[in-house]
């Protein structure tokens, strides 16, 4: 009679490529991974398994974080299992803070390209203080225009 032959293959991931958004972006991290189905993905960062936010999400092989803060910087590990195998890789997140080497102008420029949002900006002198309105959606404060430090709400 006729014979079936199953192949089964062990869970294996073939890539996961780090990201460098910048501050306030969108990331996606994307763990390609191939495997006699179902194929069970895990996302873990240091130790413990990424916390689900509102900001914070994971479908299968991807994990998205809608608006990345600094803190969101580090390693990230993919896991991957089936019933055959388990396999596992890290990437990393480095965050650019749009703040580095810009001037006022160009802060406020960045932010209004980055973020639908309201910047706020204060420049404190001796004698006055100047808040500057930009007219996007969502608050952006930036406090200390001296070393243009981002604080977003």
């Amino acid at each position: 009679g006729p014979y079936e032959l199953i192949v089964n293959v062990p869970a294996r991931i073939l890539s996961l490529p780090p990201a460098e958004p910048r501050l306030v972006d969108p990331v996606t991290l994307t763990c390609s991974a191939l495997g006699t189905y179902p194929l069970t993905f895990t996302w873990r960062r240091g130790s413990t398994t990424v916390k689900l936010t509102a900001d914070v999400f994971v479908s299968h092989d991807n994990l998205d974080i809608a608006n990345v803060a600094l803190a969101d910087a580090g390693t990230y590990t993919c896991i991957v299992e089936n019933r055959f195998g388990t396999a596992s890789a890290d990437t990393s997140i480095t965050v650019t803070d749009v703040s580095d080497n810009l001037s006022f102008e160009a802060v406020a420029d960045q932010l209004s390209q980055v973020v639908a949002c309201t910047v706020e900006v204060e420049l404190t002198t001796a004698s006055s203080l100047m808040t500057i309105d930009y007219p996007f959606e969502k608050i952006c404060a930036v406090r200390n225009a001296s070393d243009f430090s981002l604080y977003f709400e």
